[in-house]
């Protein structure tokens, strides 16, 4: 049996841009063919051992997936550092360690509504975000 062949899309790098946008794109997103930026908070909830250098690193992690999909990070800061939480929060690695303080990180950033994905992913993955949340703030000015 012969190997199967392996299927790579390649899109030009203007495809990647958002150029254009739309003030009627709707409530929800994106009309087929058309990028909408809009302004996002993400509030990340960080294990309290991750210090200022496991700060940096999410920092530079999140502005490097914003960059791969033509967003921008405006700003990112502590929040709150070493927060004694309501109730026990469990990391989502390979150690299920339970964790009853964390350091809040506050980020703001815009971006594509379709592109969230991205970021999301590159969240999830790590393991110093015990947890997330996208809030979006509205259009953003062009």
């Amino acid at each position: 049996m012969s190997p199967k062949p392996e299927f790579r899309l390649t899109l030009p790098p203007e495809a990647d841009k958002c150029s254009e946008k739309r003030a009627d794109a709707g409530r929800h997103g994106n009309i087929k063919g058309v990028c909408v930026m809009r302004n996002y908070e993400l509030m990340i909830v960080v294990v309290p051992e991750a210090g200022n250098d496991g700060v940096e690193d999410i920092r530079k992690e999140i502005s490097d997936a914003l960059e791969k999909e033509a967003g921008q990070l405006t700003s990112l800061s502590v929040w709150k550092e070493r927060q004694k939480l309501a109730y026990t929060l469990r990391s989502r690695g390979a150690q299920k360690r339970k964790y009853n303080e964390a350091t809040y990180l506050l980020a703001e950033y815009s971006l594509d509504t379709s592109k969230l994905g991205r970021l999301k992913y590159v969240l999830d993955l790590d393991e110093r975000v015990l947890r997330y949340m996208n809030v979006n703030k509205g259009e953003a000015n062009g």
